[in-house]
């Protein structure tokens, strides 16, 4: 039974990329090169915008308007991780629109390495109200 592909994220000094493997002997694994911005100083810089951000929000001693627009930096972080790895990634698995009526979206299995494992890649979806990619 295919369960679905294992996507390995990796990042480094002069890029990333994804290897995918999956259950296809036509195909068992093939790499999605992710977008110049994604590198591992990039990756670090908004693991750790996140994770600031992540403490603000749940720190009742901060003013409400902190905890605001601490969401609102979790957001940006969220955004730039659906755009320059995950989106990417699930286009070319094809998971580009919702999937028929009465069928479940087809299971992935991130695997982020390295600095990568300090971005959330299963927590946002796109623009929310519209995305028609899985969460």
């Amino acid at each position: 039974m295919d369960r679905g592909p294992v996507i390995y994220v990796t990042a480094a000094e002069t890029g990333a990329h994804a290897p995918i493997v999956r259950n296809d002997p036509d195909e068992p694994t093939r790499t999605v090169h992710l977008p110049a911005a994604v590198t591992r100083k990039a990756v670090v810089k908004h693991a750790d915008a996140f994770r600031t951000a992540l403490r603000a929000t749940t720190n009742r001693q901060q003013p409400a308007r902190a905890r605001r627009e601490a969401q609102q930096q979790m957001l940006a972080v969220l955004t730039w991780t659906w755009t320059n790895i995950t989106e990417p990634v699930l286009d070319s698995l094809g998971h580009t629109g919702l999937p028929p009526e009465g069928q479940r979206w087809n299971r992935v299995w991130w695997c982020p390495v390295g600095v990568v494992t300090m971005l959330p890649l299963h927590e946002y979806n796109g623009a929310v109200s519209t995305s028609t990619h899985p969460s």
